[in-house]
């Protein structure tokens, strides 16, 4: 299955605000954009419309009477709903703000909001909504065995690995890591990372979480290569320095084992010298900044 075969619904953004001057300044700049909407100014009148089937986003104001946009919030993830919630406001306090942010909204814009930077989050929001209908309709098609094999593949498990844990043979793993490629629409783990990781968590699928320690070096050894090979390419942020994995230049990498060799002086007379111990570090450790 490709990802073109995925029939997804044709989005739909969702403004609720209690506003009417608002719902239409925001609806026109939606629509400017080629983006079809709905309005409603109330919590209850879009919860009694709302179909967990249509896609798109949910553009949504906090503070309104009779249900806030946090009350709307909260019925939506307490019914399992998946739609993107953008929050535009113009009075939220922190308080507020971080409750969004607990409750999964996908991103929080201030009023007055500009065209452009409404547009672009509509536009994430809705590729971010497509990803979560495409993974959550590849796992819905995974056997209970492939169901086995897809944390592990993430976790970064060779195949002999996990055919030693699974208690099957390393033909069968590959039978099933094939498999579970072809529905998740990608060439190899990497992408898989790419793909799943992002939503994994949103749509409860049993997936190891990400661990990054960009503190030093260190942390690549507890890192599995495809989760290292997806921060190369730039997922989930640019979180690792251009030069490489190790948070510093090779060159200096390897200035510093020369330097454990050799002798330094620690002084300007007495030709005092200072032998580094074999066992002394020669990589940043945790508490030591990067280079």
């Amino acid at each position: 299955m490709t990802d073109s075969a995925f029939e997804s619904p044709e989005p739909t953004v969702f403004l609720v605000d209690d506003q009417p001057e608002v719902l239409e300044i925001l609806g026109r700049m939606a629509r400017a954009s080629g983006f079809r909407t709905e309005t409603y100014q109330s919590g209850r009148d879009f919860l009694a419309a709302f179909d967990a089937q249509r896609a798109g986003c949910l553009v949504l104001d906090l503070r309104m009477p009779e249900m806030t946009g946090t009350q709307l919030q909260a019925q939506l993830a307490a019914a399992g709903a998946l739609l993107p919630i953008i929050v535009v406001t113009g009075y939220a306090d922190l308080t507020e703000c971080i409750e969004a942010v607990r409750q999964g909204v996908f991103d929080i814009l201030q009023k007055p909001v500009e065209r452009e930077e409404l547009v672009d989050c509509i536009q994430r929001a809705v590729k971010h909504d497509r990803n979560i209908r495409r993974v959550r309709s590849a796992w819905d098609q995974l056997t209970d065995r492939e169901r086995d094999v897809l944390p592990l593949l993430l976790d970064g498990w060779e195949m002999k690995r996990i055919a030693a844990h699974l208690g099957v043979t390393f033909g069968t793993v590959a039978k099933h890591r094939a498999r579970v490629l072809e529905k998740f629409a990608v060439r190899n783990e990497v992408e898989l990372v790419q793909k799943v990781l992002p939503v994994a968590e949103r749509l409860g699928l049993p997936v190891p979480k990400l661990r990054v320690d960009i503190r030093g070096p260190h942390f690549v050894d507890s890192v599995s290569p495809p989760v290292v090979a997806a921060i190369q390419a730039g997922f989930p942020r640019k979180t690792v320095a251009p030069e490489g994995l190790l948070g510093c230049k090779r060159s200096q990498v390897e200035t510093r084992r020369r330097s454990a060799a050799d002798t330094a002086s620690i002084g300007s007379s007495g030709n005092r010298h200072k032998t580094f111990s074999s066992s002394q570090p020669l990589l940043p450790q945790p508490h030591e900044s990067p280079c």
